[in-house]
């Protein structure tokens, strides 16, 4: 790309200079700087996305001030590759305050990080973002978004994704809807679509039902003491009167049995 950019140039610079059409040679070198500026410009697909997030979020414009996105220093909230005339790779914009919708900004296909988390945007999430070729880094965390991730970004396998902060967010599963990517001190789930993990729900709930099972067989265990135990305690109640009356009617008999001896004796 260099070496192009300097063919580019030499050319121009001789077709400038070996004119005869009466200009001076100032005004020749001028236009030969101008094409050169023009050159080593940040590409000019990278400055119409740049252009439409400054539109939309009016203070960006307020972060930097020189012209050019990546020459001759780059904006502070962009990162930009070495090309000689260089394409945008990645955007921070974390904690700027951003509000409303995500402009489209989908000819930025050099990003390959976007972080926008802590901000309060607001409606569904663009579905560019997923088709990005270059992207690998997508964070969108502590927002206001809402509605269906798009599909481009859950089958996209090579983008990690954070998501979480966003309550009224929502992914299509084949059992349904799932619930919202609440906070993450509540959800502390990032949706990573090259590792994806697994729900932790099956474990829980089978854990869950052992825990029923052994409270029921415990309750049922103490029932069965009781109810052995009241039994036993009833049999006891039945059969003492009983026993009480054969032993009252024993001491009667032996505390007699002297009284009549006596009398017979006393009797010839």
């Amino acid at each position: 790309m260099a070496e192009h950019s300097v063919i580019i140039l030499l050319l121009a610079v001789c077709f400038f200079l070996g004119s005869s059409d009466g200009r001076t040679l100032e005004n020749k070198v001028s236009n030969v700087r101008k094409l050169a500026d023009a050159i080593n410009a940040t590409n000019p697909k990278d400055v119409q996305g740049l252009a439409a997030l400054v539109l939309q979020f009016q203070a960006l414009a307020l972060i930097d001030g020189s012209d050019d996105p990546c020459l001759p220093t780059k904006w502070t909230w962009i990162d930009c590759s070495n090309d000689a005339s260089p394409r945008v790779t990645a955007l921070y914009l974390s904690n700027q305050n951003l509000f409303g919708f995500l402009p489209d900004f989908s000819t930025m296909v050099a990003l390959e990080t976007i972080d926008m988390d802590n901000n309060l945007l607001t409606g569904s999430i663009p579905s560019f973002l997923g088709t990005l070729p270059n992207l690998k880094e997508l964070n969108l965390a502590n927002n206001l978004f809402s509605g269906q991730v798009p599909a481009s970004i859950l089958q996209n396998k090579k983008l990690n994704t954070d998501l979480t902060g966003n309550p009224a967010l929502f992914y299509q599963t084949p059992e349904g809807n799932s619930p919202g990517f609440g906070d993450t001190s509540e959800t502390p789930y990032v949706y990573t679509t090259r590792r994806k993990k697994r729900s932790k729900l099956p474990a829980i709930i089978g854990s869950t039902s052992s825990v029923f099972v052994v409270f029921w067989v415990v309750v049922g265990a103490i029932a069965m003491f009781r109810h052995k135990a009241k039994t036993a305690e009833a049999v006891a109640q039945a059969t003492a009167p009983g026993q009480n009356a054969g032993a009252n009617k024993h001491a009667e008999i032996t505390e007699e049995t002297p009284i009549n001896a006596q009398s017979g004796a006393a009797n010839p």
